[in-house]
């Protein structure tokens, strides 16, 4: 990880911080910012994987945006002070996280954002809520171990925030699988019986580590891809 990519997600966790502060109070009434939380997620990608110009502060204007007018319909005195992210937040710290164990929790971010990509081709006209909230709980977990790097839950945090993605990247997956396999149909339907096989024992694998650390399965998240690419080029033979 370079300085700069460094420096970079530093300033993204900053704007970060004070969009999670005020949304996590209103979304059960508001519901989710999806349309924010997809900036940050396009804007992280870009950060740890594209190494183009920043775009952060257009996304810092619009959750700074959302946030000044959460507080116009709630009122200042609900959110007592803004989110302030602490000194304590360090390049070790962002090195420490995203370089730990063979760089894992950048790999698992790759994925994730691969499997969101493919979903957004498959299904253009959702913003696929699910996996926006899986990749909001993921920062939250790294925003608590950044920010409190010495009371002992680093790693578990650190280790949440995989699961969310792993958990994430398997729903896209699952879901364009689905769809591939049953095109709303789930009477008259076709399925390749190797695929099935695969599937079988894939799923076998899964289930059987469930409540397990998910370090070192990024090889089932990989197999799911294989397979969801395969189906959507996999056209129904004829009777």
């Amino acid at each position: 990880m370079t300085s700069a990519q460094t420096n970079d997600i530093l300033k993204f966790f900053e704007s970060y911080c004070d969009f999670y502060f005020v949304e996590n109070q209103v979304a059960l009434i508001d519901g989710r910012a999806n349309e924010i939380v997809l900036l940050y997620l396009k804007e992280l990608e870009k950060i740890l994987f594209q190494h183009s110009i920043s775009n952060l502060d257009n996304v810092k204007s619009a959750s700074n945006i959302y946030v000044e007018e959460c507080k116009i319909d709630y009122g200042t005195h609900g959110y007592g002070t803004n989110c302030i992210f602490p000194d304590t937040v360090t390049d070790q710290n962002i090195i420490r996280a995203f370089e730990d164990n063979d760089d894992e929790l950048q790999t698992f971010f790759r994925l994730f954002f691969d499997a969101y990509e493919l979903l957004s081709l498959a299904f253009t006209d959702d913003t696929h809520e699910i996996l926006l909230v899986e990749f909001n709980n993921t920062l939250a977990h790294l925003l608590i171990a950044l920010s409190k790097p010495t009371n002992g839950n680093f790693d578990k945090n650190i280790s949440r925030a995989k699961a969310h993605l792993f958990r994430g990247s398997l729903d896209a997956y699952k879901e364009i699988i689905a769809y591939e396999v049953y095109r709303d149909d789930r009477e008259n339907y076709y399925i390749d019986p190797e695929i099935k096989k695969r599937l079988f024992t894939l799923r076998l694998e899964e289930i059987t580590g469930v409540g397990a650390s998910v370090s070192g399965k990024e090889s089932i998240i990989e197999e799911y891809a294989r397979i969801a690419n395969e189906l959507i080029n996999t056209t129904i033979p004829p009777e």
